[in-house]
């Protein structure tokens, strides 16, 4: 087709630019080509192709967040514990209750546990909002850091405690297999079991524990005079008579002690005495 000057016309009427309407074709085609730096980084490693795909990650991401903003490092105390309670919100439980602790390796196989103080302290971090899992590594290190040094502390100074009185009771009473010793020693346990709650108050005045170690012999030997005054009988303290007391360490007969127990519950509880033993032990 011809114009009235006589020149050609071809391709689509109204097309001058033989291509691309608009601008470039790879605008149309990308609409992030214009993006510099971190922000064309961040598109293509989330792999958005469109405006769609940003806004749908957008908004995504908000009901993840619930809208949450980080405060700035400026922000009020007020606006920043606000923010920590909204963010963990949805990992609290619903009482302190909620809370379980477990305990750590390593822990002391027979390290006494306050379960008071463990209560105390999960209420407290209920009301502090800590979560869970941060509240049970909290917990693990009070265990670690506090508990078990004090106990293993504990343990050490009970430990020189018994090495000290040992040592003043063989300067004393000889050696422990010695027969003096082993007949002082029943004397003193006689004074402690003889009168009721006088171990309790020995117990409290660090004198003596449960297990029946002796922590201050200082204290404990002038029991032995009070056990000889008050306690002692003919047949009684092993090794100072003809018929050993079948109760005591050395001369233990456990026939003969249920025959005594079963046939002179009296008998059997000044022998359980004279021996250093408690008679409760023996259902007496």
């Amino acid at each position: 087709m011809t114009d009235q000057n006589g020149s050609d016309q071809s391709g689509n009427p109204g097309d001058q630019n033989g291509g691309a309407p608009n601008g470039s074709g790879d605008a149309a085609v990308n609409p992030f080509s214009g993006l510099e730096g971190d922000n064309q980084i961040w598109i293509e490693a989330k792999g958005a192709k469109s405006v769609a795909d940003v806004v749908t990650m957008a908004r995504n991401s908000e009901k993840m967040t619930g809208g949450l903003q980080l405060p700035a490092k400026n922000a009020k105390p007020e606006d920043i514990s606000s923010f920590f309670d909204k963010a963990v919100k949805n990992f609290m439980p619903e009482d302190a209750s909620g809370y379980d602790f477990a305990m750590p390796e390593g822990m002391p196989e027979n390290m006494p546990y306050d379960v008071e103080m463990s209560d105390n302290m999960k209420s407290w971090m209920h009301d502090s909002g800590i979560p869970p899992q941060m509240a049970d590594k909290f917990h693990g290190h009070i265990v670690n850091e506090f508990m078990i040094p004090a106990y293993e502390a504990e343990l050490a100074e009970v430990q020189q405690m018994v090495d000290t009185s040992n040592t003043l009771l063989k300067k004393e009473w000889g050696e422990p297999d010695s027969q003096e010793f082993k007949t002082q020693m029943e004397y003193t346990m006689k004074a402690v079991n003889g009168f009721d709650g006088y171990k309790d108050a020995l117990i409290q005045a660090g004198a003596i524990d449960e297990d029946n170690n002796i922590l201050n012999a200082a204290l404990l030997m002038p029991l032995a005079k009070l056990g000889e005054l008050h306690f002692s009988e003919d047949g009684l303290v092993t090794g100072d008579n003809n018929e050993p007391n079948p109760f005591a360490d050395d001369t233990r007969n456990w026939t003969k002690s249920k025959d005594i127990i079963a046939a002179d519950p009296a008998k059997a509880k000044s022998l359980i005495t004279a021996a250093g033993k408690n008679p409760a032990d023996y259902g007496l």
